[in-house]
């Protein structure tokens, strides 16, 4: 029983650092853009970039889906989630990305796409994917089984969390540049 109590407070206590980690890993690379943005009225404005880089990450979403149905491992009924899945997650994060560059009106298109085809899925792809790498390591190192199946494992998901910090932490730099060369235009 008391296992069983210090096992749920421990998970309670991952899931509470996995959500601080991503709140915090969301605010430093948007809470510049979000920020610039704050009460402002706005109407979302779109570009040709814009539509380019909705393309491009379709694609990027489409492609594995794809590639099962083409070489026939899978059958389009079971493949179908996975085309639908991505596709929202690609409109979710290319809306909000646009309205948020058009809340805080950066207008050149280099910063729009950097935004949209970089920042965004890159950030958000390494703000959920560190907490589930880091419980891992964590959990492949308690297991009493580590030195029959090899430490490196465990080595290498700490290293690509060490990769995902900086990866999170260059992106925030990123886009406080955005908004630094936006204030600069704007004066």
């Amino acid at each position: 029983m008391d296992e069983l109590i210090v096992s749920l407070a421990m998970m309670v206590a991952v899931l509470l650092a996995a959500c601080v980690y991503v709140w915090f890993t969301l605010n430093w690379m948007v809470g510049p853009l979000a920020r610039r943005g704050k009460n402002r009225r706005y109407k979302t404005q779109f570009s040709i970039a814009d539509l380019l880089c909705l393309f491009v990450l379709a694609q990027l979403a489409l492609a594995l889906p794809t590639s099962l149905l083409v070489h026939k491992r899978v059958d389009f009924l079971i493949a179908l989630p996975a085309f639908v899945i991505p596709l929202i997650i690609v409109l979710v994060v290319w809306w909000s990305g646009v309205d948020l560059l058009s809340r805080a009106e950066i207008r050149t298109p280099t910063a729009r796409v950097l935004t949209l085809l970089v920042v965004l899925p890159l950030g958000y792809a390494s703000a959920l994917a560190m907490p589930v790498i880091a419980v891992l390591a964590i959990a492949w190192f308690l297991s009493p089984s580590v030195t029959s199946q090899g430490p490196l494992v465990g080595e290498l998901m700490l290293l690509a969390d060490a990769v995902l910090i900086l990866i999170v932490v260059g992106l925030g730099f990123v886009t406080r540049r955005i908004v630094a060369a936006a204030d600069r235009k704007k004066e």
